[in-house]
């Protein structure tokens, strides 16, 4: 997050969304984004996994947070996308947050990698749902964006596109050692 705001700034509406709801829910998804990656760790462990639908709750709760936080964002300080800058701006919020998501991913790859050979998709969905979530946090503290029409397809898109990246290097981290 510190980058992101050392490169590209405060969102111009920050002061307006107050202590809660700009600091408190950034902080939040990153709290879920640990929480996805310690859960994914533990995954990987036999005897240790928590059951399958106990981790798509979590799941849901650490997203329902990005909602709530949107929400709450567009309740306090609506902003749309400059009229025909919609699919332009929201490329880019849904490039930058996707290209955050993966560094933080690759991180979370590099630090389960002894855990990885024993349920590896799960715990590639775990650490892609966790970094989409502080790739998101940390651009939400820059995109002045907040209409759904934004969020939705944008922020939300790009937070699914690193949880399939998860995903998918799991199952290839999965193939690569059957082959071994």
């Amino acid at each position: 997050m510190a980058i992101t705001l050392a490169i590209f700034g405060l969102r111009p509406d920050y002061a307006n969304l107050g202590l809660i709801a700009f600091w408190g829910f950034c902080v939040a998804q990153v709290l879920a984004c640990y929480l996805a990656f310690t859960l994914s760790l533990e995954a990987v462990i036999p005897g240790r996994a928590k059951d399958p639908i106990v981790l798509a709750i979590i799941g849901l709760v650490a997203l329902a947070i990005h909602f709530i936080a949107s929400w709450f964002t567009f309740r306090i300080s609506p902003n749309w996308a400059a009229p025909g800058q919609e699919l332009q701006t929201g490329m880019a919020c849904l490039s930058a947050i996707t290209i955050f998501g993966v560094f933080a991913l690759l991180f979370g790859f590099y630090w389960a990698r002894f855990c990885l050979p024993i349920r590896s998709g799960t715990a590639g969905i775990l650490l892609g749902l966790g970094s989409g979530l502080a790739a998101e946090a940390a651009w939400r503290s820059h995109c002045p964006i907040s209409s759904w029409d934004h969020v939705l397809p944008f922020h939300f898109g790009a937070i699914l596109v690193v949880m399939a990246a998860g995903w998918i290097g799991g199952y290839l981290w999965t193939k690569k050692k059957s082959h071994r």
